[in-house]
């Protein structure tokens, strides 16, 4: 899903996302600047097509990848997001581990790391077995705090969609002014 939205250049056929879809116009029209970009929202949906979770950023200035930062933040289901420290809060998220669409609070070796959200993607990193794939739930790994604040991401495993939700899919859509 990294991939998918930060390549120059859109290829399902290449990139091997079947079902995913992208503005190649609108996208390089943001990332060149020449589109005058008012709010951005990251939705997540269920396997139900039903929005479990959406988040509200300040677009003004920003890029492809530049939108989604803590400091333009507007709204968010998580309480405690604001006033909380981060260590990921990026698209780009955790390279060494491939965590993207990154917002984490803290690593805590895998049944301590804490957070709002994360999409895992790959199976070349992957170390902690909230975030492997499985004939139920296969990639792209998409998990969420389905709580008031952040999550223990490990009891995705054990106490399930009570705490850590599962979306089917994400979606960006912009607001142009």
């Amino acid at each position: 899903m990294y991939d998918m939205w930060t390549a120059a250049t859109w290829n399902e056929a290449t990139l091997g996302v079947g079902g995913s879809w992208r503005d190649d116009s609108l996208y390089g029209s943001w990332n060149s600047g020449d589109l005058n970009i008012g709010r951005v929202k990251l939705s997540l949906y269920d396997s139900s097509n039903v929005s479990r979770v959406e988040l509200i950023f300040n677009g003004t200035g920003s890029d492809v990848s530049s939108w989604f930062r803590k400091n333009r933040l507007i709204s968010s289901p998580w309480q405690d997001l604001i006033s909380t420290a981060t260590n990921y809060f990026s698209i780009e998220g955790d390279v060494n581990e491939e965590r993207r669409f990154y917002i984490n609070h803290n690593y805590g070796g895998c049944p301590g790391d804490k957070g709002w959200l994360v999409v895992t993607d790959s199976q070349m990193l992957t170390d902690c077995q909230y975030e492997r794939p499985s004939a139920e739930y296969p990639y792209p790994i998409i998990l969420y705090s389905n709580t008031a604040g952040k999550v223990v991401w490990q009891d995705v495993l054990t106490t399930g969609a009570d705490t850590v939700g599962r979306a089917a899919y994400l979606t960006i859509h912009i607001n142009v002014e």
